[in-house]
């Protein structure tokens, strides 16, 4: 069950109360991912952070901007420094570089509440084999799949289960698993999506799972 869930809905809604309505009055494209997505869509799990994606590089940024008062001292120069932990500064409210995996990464983090807000939009290089093909949970062919969660009274965006469930076999989240497969039993999911990401041995451990 989910032990810290007045912690995450405070953080959230301060985030929202701050940046719905800049973000919607630009139209710009962004969504909820990771742990906080699987509660709002019923998983039973404990979310440790807030993950946004953006369509948009500069969307970084332009949250970014809006969360000053929440910067704090970053112990890293990237976030993917092991010996620290990076957050948004006055000097640097934004990462901009080259992550793991030949991606290209635009990323802030701030703290709400206790909650770590990470704000990412990531592509990959050219050279990148899915580059052209990739259909997973921080890509940027999901948009078309967002789902409408509500949430205190926002409407607000979410990657899917469909889309999540590849990233959770992949890190070995298995009570993620888990609680997405019954999700599936208990309302459905969409076949068509859930096959466009997984792979032949994803496809046939998902087969054992749901049945």
């Amino acid at each position: 069950m989910v032990s810290n869930k007045a912690s995450w809905q405070s953080a959230l809604k301060v985030f929202l109360d701050i940046i719905y309505g800049p973000l919607e009055n630009n139209n710009y494209k962004w969504a909820i991912m990771g742990s906080i997505a699987s509660v709002l869509q019923g998983c039973e799990i404990e979310p440790k952070d807030i993950d946004i994606l953006v369509e948009d590089p500069k969307t970084v940024h332009f949250i970014s901007s809006f969360f000053t008062k929440y910067y704090g001292e970053s112990k890293a120069t990237t976030p993917f420094d092991e010996n620290g932990v990076w957050v948004a500064t006055k000097e640097q409210p934004v990462f901009e570089g080259e992550g793991p995996f030949t991606f290209k990464w635009t990323y802030t983090k701030f703290n709400i509440n206790g909650l770590f807000i990470e704000v990412t939009h990531k592509i990959p290089r050219e050279n990148h084999p899915e580059k052209d093909t990739n259909l997973w949970e921080s890509g940027q062919n999901v948009w078309p799949y967002v789902k409408i969660i509500a949430f205190e009274n926002y409407q607000i965006p979410v990657i899917p289960l469909e889309l999540q469930l590849v990233t959770n076999m992949e890190r070995e989240f298995d009570i993620r698993v888990k609680q997405t497969i019954n999700i599936f039993r208990k309302y459905g999911f969409d076949e068509t999506l859930l096959l466009r990401t997984l792979n032949e041995p994803q496809k046939k451990n998902f087969d054992k799972l749901i049945s």
